[in-house]
């Protein structure tokens, strides 16, 4: 019985290790664009006192337990959406990313440590034109979220290196590549 527990052990650890973003362009139009800034805010219906580590909220992030938790989900959504363009907008035409984010509930401390379930992520996002301030592609309540992993497979995770944030990042990333391969 050790044997299948070890296997089971390395097959979950190359399952979740193989997890990770596209990589290239995605479409044409995006492909012409070039990313210049990128702006996230949080929507009306996040409560400006939501503290993070409610789970009642419609704000959950307790992904580094300390400092201030908007900021940290603001620096999350400027890395996924810098990598989107770094990796899609590779043209000459230069624009800019609004996102808002109408909704962030990540795994609440106990989730992470014994059980499991998803993270749902919801938001506005926006290309424009920085020169005119044109729409250029846009969409609402864009599902951002995938499963979380929680108790044993979350410490796999974990130990492969990839983290509650990592994940998110990568579900972001992941996201937005496929929307933005519409256009």
């Amino acid at each position: 019985m050790t044997a299948f527990w070890k296997f089971s052990a390395i097959a979950l650890m190359l399952l979740v290790a193989a997890c990770g973003t596209g990589k290239g362009p995605v479409g044409s139009a995006p492909g012409g664009w070039n990313l210049q800034d990128i702006s996230v805010k949080f929507g009306p219906e996040i409560s400006r006192t939501a503290s993070g580590d409610e789970f009642t909220s419609n704000f959950v992030w307790n992904g580094f337990n300390e400092g201030n938790r908007k900021r940290q989900v603001i620096g999350i959504f400027k890395r996924a959406m810098r990598e989107v363009g770094r990796e899609t907008m590779q043209g000459t035409r230069p624009v800019n990313m609004n996102v808002q984010v109408n909704y962030f509930h990540a795994l609440t401390e106990f989730s992470r440590l014994w059980c499991c379930g998803q993270h749902k992520i919801l938001a506005d996002v926006a290309v424009v034109d920085a020169a005119s301030g044109d729409v250029l592609a846009s969409v609402e309540n864009l599902s951002m979220g995938r499963i979380a992993l929680g108790g044993i497979p979350g410490l796999v995770a974990v130990a492969a290196g990839r983290d509650q944030e990592v994940r998110v990042h990568e579900s972001m990333v992941n996201s937005t590549r496929e929307w933005l391969s519409k256009y």
